[in-house]
């Protein structure tokens, strides 16, 4: 035990004790902080422990993208009812195979969240692997376009400086984020106040 002043009246009391018997002032040491951020820490990990697949809706919203996608390239034929079918016939020969690998991408996604890093792997055939340390992050951005915004769903993506976030395409350049996926908005949110939080910690 020992002792320590008050930060109000500068009266000696234990660093055990809960409040200054001189002016009441409540004591907080700096193991107590330490304590309760460690103890926080730890639930706001194992919150994330059964989180590691994106939601299976992402595959209705990339579902949706690709019947509008197809109904705006159909409507100027609407009353062309011969080049109408010409075009519904390329979205089943097109759009449904498409559709459907774009499925098997979203249930193949998986990620883990760890105490200073996620881990993302992705891929049917060839599984490529991801992994970024919270303190190489320069950026943590969730968004939402009105379609997602429909199911719910929010990008989130992280940014780091490495080398294989430019991508260069015809004598030009665009950057890509080192993490990118389709979460639950709450999901995204929670994972990105943690991914923040955890970057600024020491």
């Amino acid at each position: 035990m020992a002792l320590i002043k008050c930060p109000a009246c500068g009266h000696e009391v234990s660093d055990q004790a809960s409040f200054c018997p001189n002016c009441g002032q409540p004591i907080k040491t700096a193991t107590a902080d330490v304590e309760i951020k460690s103890a926080s820490e730890d639930t706001e990990i194992s919150d994330f422990s059964e989180l590691t697949r994106v939601p299976r809706k992402v595959i209705f919203y990339y579902l949706t993208i690709i019947v509008l996608s197809f109904g705006i390239l159909t409507f100027p034929t609407v009353l062309l009812h011969h080049w109408a079918d010409f075009f519904w016939s390329l979205f089943i020969i097109i759009g449904i195979p498409v559709w459907i690998y774009l499925s098997l991408e979203v249930l193949a996604i998986r990620f883990e969240l760890s105490q200073d890093k996620i881990d993302v792997s992705k891929g049917i055939l060839s599984r490529r692997s991801t992994s970024v340390p919270f303190y190489n992050a320069q950026s943590v951005t969730t968004g939402a376009g009105p379609i997602l915004g429909l199911f719910k769903l929010k990008k989130f993506a992280i940014w780091t400086s490495s080398p294989s976030q430019m991508v260069i395409r015809d004598g030009e350049s665009e950057n890509r984020p080192d993490i990118f996926l389709i979460l639950n908005r709450t999901d995204a949110e929670r994972i990105r106040e943690y991914a923040l939080n955890s970057a600024k910690r020491p």
